[in-house]
């Protein structure tokens, strides 16, 4: 007897198969796409973190230029001691310099970064972010010294994505005064 159709187990064996590759296909994409959002963060953090160096080295740079001259103004005036000791938030529209040229704000958790219309991370304006960014400037003085030549600076890149909970990025770097 030649049949050519197929039993009804061969269907049901056929079927599993079939839907069991459909899970395991749908199951690995839901990972990739979720795992891609966390990479995405993790690189938004990075620059972040990065940038929020490169603001601390400005207003340094700034002091050494503007007020080489004065030595009554330190090349950490602004920074430390004081408000970043225990952590400030700064962004690039805050400008450089030490005479009310920029407006450096104690850390606060509910400030959030903002995303402007330039594609810039700001604490002025655009749309907020889950973003939050800690620069921390701990002068080290050595031995008997009352004025630091060195200072460690630690930016953190805070952030909640929803599945992990409180995610953290940190750098640390120090600056040095060579002026």
């Amino acid at each position: 007897m030649n049949n050519r159709g197929f039993t009804l187990i061969e269907l049901v064996i056929s079927l599993f198969i079939l839907v069991a590759v459909i899970i395991g296909v749908y199951t690995a994409f839901a990972t990739l796409v979720s795992l891609g959002s966390g990479i995405k963060d993790r690189f938004i953090a990075a620059y972040l973190a990065q940038e929020g160096m490169e603001v601390i080295r400005n207003i340094r740079d700034y002091n050494w230029v503007k007020y080489q001259n004065d030595l009554t103004v330190g090349w950490l005036d602004g920074l430390a001691p004081g408000l970043c000791e225990t952590g400030c938030q700064l962004d690039y529209t805050t400008g450089t310099g030490i005479d009310g040229e920029y407006a450096i704000h104690p850390y606060s958790e509910q400030s959030h970064l903002n995303l402007n219309s330039n594609g810039l991370y700001t604490y002025l304006s655009g749309i907020e972010t889950k973003f939050r960014r800690k620069i921390t400037v701990t002068p080290i003085l050595e031995g008997s010294e009352t004025d630091a030549h060195i200072a460690r600076v630690v930016t953190e890149i805070l952030w909640n994505d929803g599945r992990y909970g409180e995610l953290k990025f940190e750098t640390e770097e120090y600056l040095y005064n060579w002026y």
